[in-house]
């Protein structure tokens, strides 16, 4: 599913504003070098399964950003759900738009126990599962 030209630019702000969330925060594993890849990973994904690429995209944007705040009472998909809610309000996205991108960051945790109940959300789930796995995940899921 093509994004609009409005899409891709919403895309393309919060992609510059996580980055900028990203630049002090020094945990490696889910640094923004973990975005950047879980992002680039699920939008490819979203192509070849035909899931929305806004929704995936954002989703997979936003997905690790409550890792950049303390708050050790809330698991960070809460926390990263609660920062894309108020990052979302500036933009005039539909509720169900919404809704989906905010599922999918909350799915994307196994620890959660969130189901991926959406095709983005299972799209996400995969790409942050992979990106886990290392180059030998990347490698064979580039086999498929």
């Amino acid at each position: 599913m093509e994004t609009s030209e409005r899409e891709s630019s919403i895309l393309a702000e919060v992609f510059t504003e996580v980055q900028a969330r990203f630049v002090d925060f020094t945990d490696l594993a889910h640094g923004w070098e973990h975005v950047y890849r879980a992002y680039h990973l699920s939008l490819r994904i979203a192509e070849q399964e035909h899931a929305n690429r806004f929704i995936v995209g954002m989703a997979a944007l936003l997905h690790d950003v409550g890792r950049t705040i303390q708050e050790p009472k809330k698991p960070h998909a809460e926390r990263s759900a609660i920062l894309a809610t108020k990052l979302l309000a500036q933009y005039d996205l539909p509720h169900e738009t919404q809704q989906s991108i905010l599922h999918a960051i909350l799915a994307h945790n196994y620890r959660r126990r969130v189901t991926p109940a959406t095709l983005e959300a299972r799209v996400l789930y995969d790409a942050d599962q992979l990106d886990s796995l290392g180059a030998s995940g990347l490698i064979r899921l580039a086999m498929i």
